[in-house]
């Protein structure tokens, strides 16, 4: 019987496809691995791939604003929808209503109550009760004086003049719309009769592609409509704003704002008195009713009310009555507008809002009441004087004559004190009744935390003397050297010239905002008219190149040509010299 041959390693085994798959694999990796000596480079390889990380391109912060399909005529903004972008149009630049102030007088027949107050509702109201809503303030003025385009002007009306709130009747029958509004197309040239149609004739245009780089021209109101619109600019110039770093929005407002209501009220009454060199240094009651004016502006467009931020640089100015409400009755456009600020702060829903003046004047008093003793009114009239002193020192636009006007108002009354005291007084049951709680915290309680933090004590300025102000410049504290102040209302000739001089550098221009157009045209026109004065001895017509030398030292305070301003672009240089008088080739 013959054997089977014996298996040697030279006869291998019949392996299955599966196997055989296997050890191909195996030969693969066996044939790769050749390439190193030890099996522990590989790892060493493997860990050096997994070191190597692919760098991720970071995104980059784009300064190109993004356009939508539908743009603003009036601002830099762009939409998506035809909805949102007319609707933005009515809400924030040209209102199509118009709301009358009581149209019909103070009292009105309601269908179920009978004759009522139109300003709360009160039934039967005497002429005592109609008074105490000023319906006098109204009813003798002309009806252009107390017509508002706007429901929210309309609302800051009421409150500030007739001490009332928007009620639905009678005052939704107040309101009138306007639909015939006649303008022109800046895309094609043609006319449009009514606001609806350039809605869509204008949607259109957008939706073909059309962007306000093509528009060509103004927006062809009537010079009523002109007078309506609010936070715009010329819409030529749009396509030129939205390429700069800080375009004009009318939702977001600018991006530089004063730091404080001091600040803010300081570089308002500047601006003013700069306007007015002409007709002569104004008065203090003529700077006091424009503070007024400018602290009721600044509420009209506030976010919280004046009473959640007292302060007493508040009530230095409030407090007379007869001026505030001379203020009041001023129409909503003229205390917003014609502005060098935006009458905001930016951070603030108020611009008293954390007022160090009130905080100052606060610590004042505690830290004299903590030891025993009342101050006097004489007494905080002069700490006052040195909060402004420190105010001054430290600001970024300092003014002697702001300062000085300032002082005089502090010593010409003690109206002002009672509402300070009455803060003062309410702090201190707050405090004492929070020292009385075993578990009080100071920051941590609800008692101090519902107060408003320009009222706080820092005990620890308290002191290191953080109240006192022995280092300042001791400025007319008192009311015996109140005469030798050099008050804006004696008007020395060289005193004039010292404030020519100082206007430019005291007030800085503010770039992106709705004003800024109009104060560059302000401010060349007066430019203009002093160039071509016949009291100049070297009187002359600007030519081009002067009026945009000029607009770049008024915008920018630097005549670098590389600053471009409005003056740059013809349309708007042909408009001004059109609006001054002045002819082309003159």
């Amino acid at each position: 019987m013959k054997r089977p041959p014996l298996m040697t390693f030279l006869e291998p085994l019949p392996l299955s496809r599966a196997v055989q798959g296997g050890l191909e694999a195996t030969h693969r990796l066996s044939a790769h691995s050749r390439r190193s000596s030890t099996s522990f480079d590989i790892f060493k390889r493997h860990s050096r791939r997994r070191r190597t990380k692919v760098k991720r391109q970071e995104a980059r912060t784009k300064l190109v604003q993004t356009q939508n399909t539908y743009q603003c005529t009036f601002c830099t903004e762009t939409f998506k929808t035809k909805y949102d972008w007319q609707r933005h149009e009515k809400s924030l630049h040209l209102s199509l209503e118009n709301w009358l102030c009581s149209p019909h007088g103070p009292t009105a027949v309601h269908p179920e109550e009978g004759l009522v107050c139109v300003f709360c509702g009160l039934g039967n109201p005497d002429r005592a009760h109609l008074d105490g809503h000023n319906q006098s303030a109204c009813i003798q003025r002309p009806i252009e004086e107390r017509t508002y385009h706007r429901k929210d002007h309309l609302q800051q009306h009421l409150r500030l003049v007739h001490m009332s709130k928007f009620i639905k009747w009678p005052m939704d029958a107040w309101k009138v719309m306007t639909q015939e509004v006649r303008s022109r197309c800046g895309f094609c040239g043609i006319n449009l009769t009514t606001w609806a149609s350039r809605v869509d004739h204008l949607a259109d245009h957008f939706k073909a592609g059309s962007t306000m780089e093509h528009w060509k021209g103004d927006w062809g109101f009537d010079a009523k409509v002109m007078d309506r619109i609010d936070n715009a600019m010329p819409p030529y110039l749009i396509h030129h704003e939205r390429n700069s770093p800080l375009p004009f929005a009318a939702t977001k407002g600018p991006a530089d704002t004063p730091t404080s209501a001091y600040e803010l009220i300081k570089l308002e009454l500047e601006y003013y008195m700069s306007n007015c060199h002409q007709r002569g240094i104004p008065l203090d009651a003529e700077l006091h009713f424009e503070a007024c004016s400018v602290i009721l502006g600044a509420e009209i467009i506030a976010i919280n009310p004046a009473s959640s931020s007292p302060s007493w640089l508040w009530d230095i100015f409030m407090s007379a009555v007869d001026v505030a409400n001379q203020a009041r009755l001023r129409p909503t456009k003229q205390l917003t507008e014609s502005r060098l600020s935006h009458l905001k702060i930016n951070g603030k829903g108020n611009i008293f809002e954390n007022c160090e003046l009130e905080a100052a004047l606060q610590q004042y008093m505690a830290a004299h009441t903590s030891m025993g003793h009342f101050p006097s009114d004489s007494e905080l009239q002069q700490e006052a004087c040195h909060a402004l002193n420190r105010s001054e020192t430290s600001s970024p636009n300092p003014s002697p004559r702001f300062l000085d006007f300032l002082m005089r108002v502090v010593w010409s009354s003690t109206l002002w004190l009672a509402p300070l005291r009455q803060r003062a007084s309410a702090l201190a049951s707050l405090a004492n009744d929070a020292l009385s709680d075993p578990y009080f915290v100071w920051g941590q309680t609800d008692a101090t935390a519902s107060l408003d933090a320009s009222m706080d004590f820092d005990m620890a300025s308290l002191a290191h003397g953080g109240w006192t102000s022995t280092q300042q410049e001791n400025r007319s504290l008192s009311p015996e050297v109140m005469p030798d102040l050099p008050g804006i209302m004696q008007g020395a000739p060289d005193t004039r010239a010292l404030i020519r001089d100082k206007v430019r550098t005291a007030t800085p221009f503010f770039i992106n905002d709705n004003n800024s157009y109009r104060r560059l045209k302000q401010e060349l026109s007066r430019f203009v008219m002093t160039t071509m004065s016949p009291n100049n001895p070297n009187r002359h017509v600007p030519s081009d190149d002067e009026l945009k030398y000029q607009a770049r030292w008024i915008v920018y305070d630097d005549d670098d040509p590389w600053n471009q301003t409005p003056v740059d672009n013809a349309e708007w240089l042909q408009e001004f010299k059109r609006d001054v008088g002045l002819q082309q080739g003159c």
